[in-house]
């Protein structure tokens, strides 16, 4: 079937409308062509769909392709749309959670034009203190490493009353003109204190912002996550 807001006209053989929900990506269908007194004929085509292009510089967690990402949680597991959490002090309401166990997730952000820029991250963490550096949390931009450091997420709360703080890595990236993929990988290793058990650790990631960009800076969210 068509995402929600297509329809296939017939008798006009017509594909129309708008999606009404995020469904980004390929859908792949068959048409067949058929006349009395001839073979019939049949072709692939490819629709492909895209979500909404925002501008904007603050890109939430919550709306990024959680499609193929599987996490760990400390009573359970969850995967996709279900590890996106509810937090009263979260930017947008929401932040991607159980991610104490390795897994990789990617923002793909836009930009107008070459630039160098800042990645600030709001994070949160309800589990003790927690240090990120390159060895435990990664960071790539269109597949170069960010050797930024380290930095600690200092537990504020716990709950949908946790608080989250904000932290500008150094030193600063490029973007190029076009699509951007900002990269993370937590790593599975002795210091994340194991995966997915009452002693492992991981970031709850509020969203990502692209600080002091000399052009225009967007993405398209994937808004259907959260409906």
């Amino acid at each position: 079937g068509f995402p929600k807001g297509l329809s296939f006209n017939k008798e006009l053989g017509v594909i129309s409308g708008t999606p009404t929900n995020s469904t980004s990506g390929v859908m792949r269908f068959n048409v067949i062509a058929s006349a009395e007194g001839y073979e019939s004929v049949t072709a692939e085509f490819q629709l492909r769909i895209y979500d909404v292009y925002e501008a904007t510089n603050k890109m939430e967690a919550e709306h990024i392709d959680v499609s193929n990402l599987k996490g760990a949680g400390y009573s359970g597991s969850a995967g996709g749309v279900s590890m996106i959490q509810t937090y009263a002090k979260a930017s947008g309401g929401r932040a991607l959670g159980y991610l104490n166990t390795a897994a990789t997730f990617s923002f793909a952000i836009e930009s107008a034009a070459d630039t160098d820029a800042n990645l600030t991250l709001c994070l949160g963490t309800e589990w003790g203190d927690l240090t990120l550096t390159p060895k435990t949390f990664k960071v790539f931009v269109n597949e170069e490493e960010l050797d930024y450091g380290s930095f600690t997420i200092l537990e504020k709360g716990a709950g949908n009353d946790m608080e989250f703080q904000s932290f500008t890595l150094q030193p600063s990236v490029k973007l190029h003109a076009g699509e951007n993929i900002v990269r993370f990988e937590i790593v599975d290793s002795e210091d994340t204190e194991g995966v997915g058990t009452a002693t492992a650790k991981g970031p709850i990631f509020d969203y990502l912002q692209i600080d002091n960009a000399s052009c225009e800076i967007g993405w398209r969210p994937r808004v259907a996550n959260t409906k």
